[in-house]
């Protein structure tokens, strides 16, 4: 948005100028402000107005940076503070603290989140892979796929052991049920221990 800020000793002026003397202009200057933030200083006066200490032509626009000095019929200069800030000015402004801000939430982000990594347990429970934080650094690792090949290792006799006694063999499913269930409460008392 453009802005046009007039620059005098007149108090309807945007930026008003003190000057006793009576040399500075009731309008003196216009500093014009345009879409990209650029400043463009144009003189309206009759004692002239200076950049940098060079006379610039009457109603000629000139383009012009807070780094200048501006000065009006050599009685006084501009106050860039009391400028309004261009809209690049604004942009880098925003940018830079929204980068400040950005880089400070990410220490603190890894500063919470590399201690709680080193941390980090696998735990595998019905072939489901899950993280846990624990103090102590421990990670378990139950899988039940191996209490399952287990079982089914015991349910499967040897072929030298069915040419045994067929009587045992109702005896070794009740035995392999039992060994299954046991091993079953083993490992949600091992489940248990851990949380």
């Amino acid at each position: 948005m453009r802005q046009v800020l007039t620059i005098g000793r007149g108090s309807h002026c945007d930026i008003i100028l003190s000057d006793n003397t009576d040399v500075v202009s009731r309008e003196h200057a216009v500093l014009e402000i345009d879409e990209k933030g650029n400043y463009y200083l144009t003189d309206t006066s009759r004692n002239g107005t200076y950049v940098n200490g060079i006379k610039i032509s009457q109603y000629e626009r000139v383009l012009v940076t807070p780094k200048d000095i501006i000065s009006f019929a050599h009685a006084c200069t501009l106050n860039w503070d009391s400028v309004p800030r261009g809209k690049s000015s604004q942009k880098i402004l925003i940018w830079s603290v929204g980068g400040v801000l950005f880089v400070a939430l990410l220490s603190v982000l890894f500063i919470w989140l590399i201690p709680a990594l080193k941390n980090r347990n696998t735990i595998k429970v019905n072939s489901v892979q899950s993280f846990g934080l624990y103090d102590d650094g421990f990670s378990p690792v139950i899988v039940d796929d191996e209490l399952e090949d287990s079982a089914k290792n015991q349910d499967s006799p040897d072929d030298s052991a069915s040419e045994g006694v067929e009587e045992n063999a109702p005896q070794s499913k009740n035995d392999t049920k039992k060994n299954a269930s046991n091993q079953a409460e083993s490992k949600e008392a091992n489940i248990d221990a851990i949380y």
